[in-house]
């Protein structure tokens, strides 16, 4: 079981959101395995997708899918939602994510009773080591976009450098929130993939990137492999897919 996960065996209905990210996808994982043999658990992917970046509903249905091919768990109702907005700067872009996303949590457990909400958001690696990464694995990245790699480092979002006790367990009116991962990086999403032996199964079916083309259909997307979120990943797993 993953360090943090709140499981409480009296709970029949979860939701999870899930982006489709390494980091929400091995939760669901973990739920899905947990609760394989519980046909009267009722879990609820949660999945907001957005005009200029469609791929999230595309990679949350491909993981969905993959997790109950390995565990023969099956979600009961896929929740999504599509948000028209205008492009934005990528800060303003996360921000809105985080608060559609939770306009959609609010609505889910309204309309479906949801009892426990889980979240996938780590920290962010410590920026010394971060940096020291990329200059031991240089060969990993395309030496012209290493500036545009640099600049999104500066432009993360800071509040996630926090690696302090912040709640990795709470109830907000009457709903529990578990967030297993809040006070660690990556890393621990990847620890926790290879307890669950589901590196080469599953992790592949995953994608971190946000600077994927809106000119390419998602099923042919791939990696930058030269924004932060890539670098996470790299930095974590040791390899983009």
């Amino acid at each position: 079981m993953i360090e943090d996960l709140f499981v409480d065996d009296k709970i029949n209905k979860i939701g999870v959101k899930l982006s489709g990210g390494a980091d929400s996808s091995i939760i669901y994982y973990a739920l899905c395995q947990y609760y394989k043999n519980r046909p009267d658990v009722e879990i609820y992917p949660i999945t907001v997708s957005f005009s200029w970046a469609p791929h999230y509903n595309y990679f949350a249905r491909r993981v969905a899918r993959k997790v109950t091919e390995l565990t023969g768990k099956l979600y009961t109702t896929r929740i999504t939602a599509f948000v028209s907005h205008r492009n934005t700067s990528l800060r303003k872009y996360l921000e809105l994510v985080v608060d559609e996303q939770e306009k959609q949590v609010e609505r889910t457990i309204k309309e479906h009773g949801i009892q426990i909400v889980y979240s996938g958001i780590t920290a962010n690696p410590d920026l010394s080591s971060l940096l020291s990464f990329i200059q031991q694995n240089k060969k990993k990245f395309n030496p012209s976009r290493m500036e545009e790699l640099l600049e999104s480092v500066k432009q993360r979002d800071k509040e996630r450098d926090d690696h302090s006790n912040r709640l990795s367990l709470q109830t907000i009116n009457g709903v529990i929130r578990n967030a297993p991962f809040i006070n660690k990086d990556k890393k621990a999403s990847y620890d926790a993939y290879k307890q669950y032996k589901v590196l080469n199964s599953l992790y592949p079916h995953t994608m971190s990137c946000e600077h994927l083309s809106i000119n390419r259909p998602p099923d042919n997307q791939q990696h930058c492999g030269h924004c932060f979120f890539c670098l996470e990943r790299l930095y974590a797993f040791g390899r983009l897919v």
